[in-house]
């Protein structure tokens, strides 16, 4: 093999032709090799709010480079995705720099963070990925960037999602925020790692990784046989899950770290049958009305229900059980609180 001397010869030049500050470049090939870990968070509250265990585990199993954390709506990912910038950047004396990448309709919730992490970065930005092209051309002096709703990026075919690309690079870390990436495809999933901890994805070409998760299939497209890349299945499904652990910590409601920490409060619910004999239509009647053949089940159920309803129940509400006012059917509740 090259001896070090020439390994080290071509890393430099590859750092000059992209840009690229050689510490960064080790900083990210020894978190992908787990070479090195990020230590314990020293606080246990931010922006207000007690972190739970599986938060303080999440933020731990990140490397120096970043990685993804794909925790489930109402997990608190905003404010864990926020601790752990403030984390990796005390942690490891990044430059205070600190970009938020998001959807459009996800800016109002990052900017009510802004406070709380103003004392930790000279320099916030906060922008929809949907103009990430825009700032492709910044310098590249490091810091921490967040993506959010990582998921939405897709494969790097997209301006969208090359352009993230291009804007990684400027950053020592980064960190990506999801509910889930299990439900999209090999190739795109190799973006997302390759996005939050540069050459995660171990890969060099979705066909590689196709060969190696044994989902390649072919099919007949007219006289064409092609191939297309599938999602993982059965055993292959079970590595594909484990290379995914590699660079992303994934939690549903039903973890057990969930549970430990979280009771989701009973929910009153009431089943209505949407079919046109329940509806009180003709036998064998298929057409509904939505409107119309849903106010008549809902006051159906005004007549039937007899317990006091919760409204709100769960994860997000109040909480109080009221019965249904004589002025106040359950519709009325329905479009208010649900």
């Amino acid at each position: 093999g090259a001896s070090d001397e020439i390994v080290d010869k071509y890393i430099s030049e590859a750092c000059q032709e992209f840009n690229l500050p050689e510490y960064r470049v080790g900083i990210w090939a020894r978190s992908v090799a787990h070479l090195d870990t990020v230590p314990p968070l020293p606080f246990t509250e931010f922006a207000g709010l007690t972190f739970h265990q599986y938060q303080l585990t999440s933020i731990q199993t990140l490397t120096p480079a970043g990685g993804a954390l794909g925790l489930f709506c109402g997990a608190g990912k905003t404010v864990t995705g926020a601790a752990a910038a403030v984390h990796l950047t005390t942690a490891f004396h990044y430059k205070d720099r600190l970009w938020i990448g998001c959807p459009l309709n996800a800016i109002p919730a990052w900017e009510r963070m802004r406070p709380f992490l103003e004392p930790y970065f000279s320099e916030i930005r906060i922008f929809s990925v949907d103009s990430a092209h825009k700032y492709v051309a910044i310098s590249p002096a490091g810091g921490v960037l967040i993506l959010d709703e990582l998921h939405l990026l897709g494969g790097r075919t997209t301006r969208r999602t090359d352009s993230c690309h291009k804007l990684r690079a400027k950053f020592d870390a980064c960190i990506g925020l999801t509910g889930t990436l299990v439900h999209s495809g090999v190739e795109a999933t190799m973006s997302y790692a390759d996005l939050c901890i540069p050459g995660a994805a171990l890969f060099a070409t979705r066909w590689s990784a196709g060969d190696h998760f044994k989902c390649l299939v072919k099919k007949k497209l007219g006289p064409r046989t092609v191939t297309a890349l599938e999602k993982p299945t059965g055993e292959n499904r079970e590595r594909y899950l484990e290379w995914l652990s590699r660079w992303c910590y994934m939690l549903r409601p039903s973890s057990p770290e969930v549970k430990a920490c979280l009771a989701i409060p009973d929910q009153a619910l009431h089943e209505i049958k949407l079919s046109g004999e329940n509806l009180g239509g003709e036998p064998g009647h298929k057409e509904l009305r939505p409107g119309r053949d849903l106010q008549l089940e809902l006051r159906r159920a005004d007549r039937t229900l007899q317990q006091p309803v919760r409204v709100g129940a769960g994860p997000v509400g109040d909480g109080v059980e009221r019965a249904p006012r004589p002025c106040e059917p359950a519709a009325s509740l329905l479009h208010r609180d649900g």
